[in-house]
């Protein structure tokens, strides 16, 4: 399973840009814990095992993502997080279905 986000920061966005336009991370967290509000949090856990940190100061959102996953019979969701169910109904439109 692949996951992909869009970073709402601008230092982020930039990052991506200039690394050619993807980037593969991990989420700031071990599956199933909380996730970490501070860079300084995220080099302990991770120490040794990933290449960079991007130290943007402290999330502000105490809000989760929202995960699906997606097949031909529509949209099923994971994760309840930051986009309602609501919200994804009017983005894909009538043609997707989203599963409960």
């Amino acid at each position: 399973m692949i996951g992909l986000r869009v970073p709402g920061r601008g230092d982020t966005l930039d990052l991506i840009s200039k690394s050619g336009g993807s980037l593969i991370g991990t989420s700031a967290n071990i599956s199933g814990t909380p996730s970490l509000r501070q860079a300084r949090d995220a080099l302990t856990l991770f120490d040794g095992k990933v290449d960079v940190v991007l130290n943007g100061g402290s999330l502000s959102t105490l809000v989760e993502s929202t995960v699906v996953t997606s097949s031909r019979a529509g949209v099923k969701v994971l994760r309840d997080g930051a986009i309602s169910r609501g919200e994804m109904r009017k983005a894909l439109g009538p043609n997707v279905e989203l599963q409960d």
